[in-house]
């Protein structure tokens, strides 16, 4: 399945939605404050239980691409599966993101 989306960056992070056939959950993306290493998430990602409560649902790594691109890399858990999709930068309009599904961009 294609799993798509969009983050928009914040004073302290990232909101926004990620969506595929199966689910369409909103997320936040805040800095991890557990990071004491390089290879750390960069960010701990958030999302709301059936019930409303707000849970940590996965986390987001800083990459470099082959082309020297910054984007990032995350693993969420949603509805009982493990999603993997990169978050890129949208050449026409900043501070927001798209996400695609996993894969190594150039």
């Amino acid at each position: 399945m294609t799993t798509a989306g969009t983050l928009i960056e914040t004073k302290s992070g990232f909101t926004g939605h990620i969506a595929d056939l199966a689910f369409d959950a909103d997320i936040e993306l805040v800095p991890n404050p557990r990071k004491t290493k390089e290879e750390h998430p960069k960010f701990v990602i958030y999302g709301k239980s059936p019930r409303g409560r707000r849970v940590e649902i996965g986390a987001a790594w800083s990459r470099i691409s082959q082309n020297d691109n910054e984007y990032l890399s995350m693993s969420l858990s949603i509805m009982g599966n493990q999603v993997r999709v990169n978050a890129l930068p949208d050449g026409e309009k900043e501070g927001q993101l798209f996400l695609r599904p996993f894969a190594n961009p150039e």
